[in-house]
């Protein structure tokens, strides 16, 4: 059996976009961004997290090895330890990497929840005691 493609996107690193020791502003995390399906992505050296909307499923899903390069390389480009850029790849997500796997329940957008009046909270009493008076 075959084994079926999750994501495939192109990854380059841009200095001007692009935070690289930041797992939510990395260039593999601004890659798979650009996909209007996916949100909240999470990079990491082991693995990569994301949701997908039209699923309402929440991935965590195995960094190949291209991308481990990848990451290293860019960390040291970052630190100045070498004077090449990372190359860009394309990177690849199977479904026999995934982890772990949820849904996420019937809302996970804001922009899908149902408007309505506030939730009215009564405040909270503190109870007073009283001083003793001195005699």
């Amino acid at each position: 059996m075959k084994d079926s493609l999750l994501v495939e996107v192109l990854v380059d690193y841009d200095p001007d976009r692009d935070q690289p020791k930041n797992p939510y502003h990395c260039p593999i995390s601004h890659a798979l961004l650009e996909d209007p399906d996916i949100t909240k992505v999470f990079t990491t050296y082991d693995y990569i997290a994301f949701t997908r909307i039209s699923e309402r499923r929440r991935y965590y899903v195995r960094m190949p090895a291209e991308g481990k390069r990848f990451i290293r390389t860019l960390h040291r480009y970052y630190d100045r330890l070498v004077k090449r850029r990372p190359a860009l790849f394309r990177l690849r997500l199977w479904k026999s990497d995934i982890i772990d796997t949820y849904f996420l329940g019937l809302y996970p957008n804001r922009d899908e929840i149902a408007p309505g009046p506030p939730i009215v909270r009564a405040p909270v009493n503190r109870s007073v005691r009283s001083i003793p008076e001195a005699a």
